[in-house]
């Protein structure tokens, strides 16, 4: 009956009000009557359901102008409204969708080119003793009564071991002198490198001639790069998080922390945690187990050895004429190939830095 009936109305149109009196004889719409019609005269296999695909000569065409536009266009204004902008200024006639499509496979193809260079020019320092080296860091916690709040964490770089966290105001040499000194006592002795950022307190003289009387050497980062300082940078986000202090946190508002003391006693807490907490990535140890396995530094260097050598290469630097940021290169690339020279650390290049559980099983 169907067939019929589309045959029907292909070949004679009913006239006005007909095709209604039809549809409710047959207990079907209008519109279902319209598609059967079109069914009945059209020639080929049925259009597949969907928007239909754009013809791959004007795919073509816009991608080359498309691309040939936004490559033009410098990087926070290369959006896909501001290439619309362009085509209509030419007088070329493109849909909304399509330029937003080629725009996104365009940024898209940027993004990966940008990341495979980054995977290719990757350095990575993967500190082998422990002691080698502490990197120093300090963030905002918020602010009270008495002003802004600041956390302050020194880590292990050898292994994942924080060894302080304290809370005060923003700190200055002489705090910063107190905490490691602190730290130092605590741990029974002092590392061959430092990391700090470039903040003001860790430049500050006080701070420099206490670890050059201790015989260490300061490794500072270049400014705007948190990359050297990693770290630190992730204990700081693992005390945050563990703490509820990070952004993401949902603490019922009776518990959020209401003092400074309260923010110390929250990091402290946390810090307990994650020493004390068994990882996979360190084959099921803890990082305080791992810490008491991995040898010290001074057992396999000569503390005084290497203070001479680094100083003397660092001096060799000093020598050059170089601009401000080239000189921090050079000084931290210097440091870097001291600690490499003497078995303290082991560097890649183009690559991810070694797994935990290999490394670990030397010492276990």
């Amino acid at each position: 009956m169907i067939e019929s009936v589309a045959k029907y109305l292909a070949t004679k149109r009913p006239r006005r009000g007909n095709q209604k009196l039809l549809a409710e004889q047959l207990g079907v719409t209008t519109r279902t009557l319209r598609n059967w019609r079109a069914a009945a005269v059209r020639i080929g296999p049925p259009r597949p359901p969907g928007r239909p695909r754009r013809a791959t000569a004007l795919v073509r065409r816009a991608r080359w102008i498309v691309a040939r536009i936004w490559w033009r266009l410098p990087r926070p204004c290369d959006g896909a409204r501001t290439v619309e902008e362009e085509l209509e200024r030419r007088g070329v006639e493109l849909s909304t969708a399509l330029v937003q499509e080629l725009v996104s496979a365009l940024k898209e193809r940027r993004a990966r080119t940008h990341r495979r260079r980054i995977e290719r020019e990757r350095a990575s320092v993967d500190v082998k003793l422990r002691d080698a080296m502490w990197s120093v860091d300090d963030t905002p916690l918020g602010r009270d009564v008495q002003g802004g709040a600041h956390g302050i964490v020194v880590r292990e770089t050898a292994t994942p071991k924080t060894l302080w966290t304290s809370v005060g105001p923003p700190p200055t040499g002489e705090e910063l002198v107190r905490i490691l000194e602190a730290t130092a006592e605590e741990r029974g002795c002092w590392p061959l490198v430092m990391s700090f950022d470039r903040g003001s307190a860790n430049r500050a003289s006080i701070v420099r001639e206490c670890l050059e009387s201790h015989g260490v050497i300061l490794l500072f980062n270049v400014p705007h790069t948190p990359e050297h300082n990693t770290f630190v940078e992730h204990a700081i986000g693992d005390l945050q998080c563990a703490g509820g202090l990070d952004a993401k946190s949902e603490l019922p508002v009776d518990e959020l922390p209401s003092s400074r003391d309260d923010l110390a006693q929250r990091l402290e807490r946390a810090r307990e945690r994650l020493n004390n907490t068994p990882r996979r990535s360190l084959g099921g140890k803890t990082p305080d187990e791992i810490d008491r396995l991995t040898p010290r530094a001074e057992d396999r260097v000569c503390r005084e050895s290497f203070y001479q050598d680094t100083r003397a290469a660092l001096a060799k630097v000093a020598e050059q004429p170089l601009r401000a940021r080239d000189r921090y290169r050079a000084e931290r690339e210097a440091i870097l190939c001291k600690l490499a020279e003497h078995g303290l650390v082991d560097r890649t290049t183009g690559g991810g830095r070694s797994s935990r559980p290999s490394k670990r099983k030397e010492f276990l």
